[in-house]
């Protein structure tokens, strides 16, 4: 194909439109659909709502080369950026603040000295009184560290009492304990 089509008709509205405004096709000769874009999304929400549609959309879903490439994607850097912006914007919305607000009250009734002793910890550091546990080495294996663990338990005496450690020893200090 020699010269460049700049506009296509649409074959269900009939509307002569400009190329960009048809969704890409590889299959097609020109390398692009039928149907305009706006004709497209009316007819694929059409299909969507019938139970083949349903169906089909449920098979990829399922499909298993699907979860493995969001995987890849979602342990990618960039998927890293995409994953924690959504989880801001959610935190951030008022289904975000309940959901913050009921998993902080389920923790305090669970653990309510657990739950203390890390306050008191946090408003440590917030005053000044403590550095934060990534400025150290953890104390088990030497590694970069990112929490504080309580070594003597969550009584009131023993709140600052903590190590610095890294998240493979806490998670083995905690299953130990």
């Amino acid at each position: 194909m020699s010269e460049t089509i700049i506009n296509k008709q649409c074959s269900s509205c009939k509307k002569s439109k400009v190329l960009t405004n048809f969704p890409r096709n590889r299959n097609s000769e020109d390398g692009r659909h039928n149907q305009c874009k706006k004709c497209h999304n009316e007819a694929n929400n059409r299909y969507m709502q019938t139970d083949k549609g349903k169906a089909s959309y449920l098979r990829k879903l399922n499909n298993p080369q699907r979860k493995i490439g969001v995987r890849r994607y979602l342990d990618s850097p960039q998927g890293k950026l995409v994953k924690a912006e959504c989880f801001r914007r959610y935190m951030s919305s008022e289904k975000g603040k309940k959901y913050r607000k009921t998993s902080d009250k389920r923790r305090r009734c669970k653990c309510p000295m657990k739950f203390e002793a890390r306050l008191a910890v946090s408003h440590a550091i917030e005053r000044g009184d403590m550095m934060s546990a990534s400025l150290y080495k953890c104390t088990n294996c030497g590694q970069q560290a990112k929490f504080w663990h309580h070594h003597k338990g969550y009584m009131p005496p023993h709140w600052l009492d903590v190590i610095a450690l890294c998240p493979n020893c806490d998670r083995l200090a905690h299953k130990s304990a």
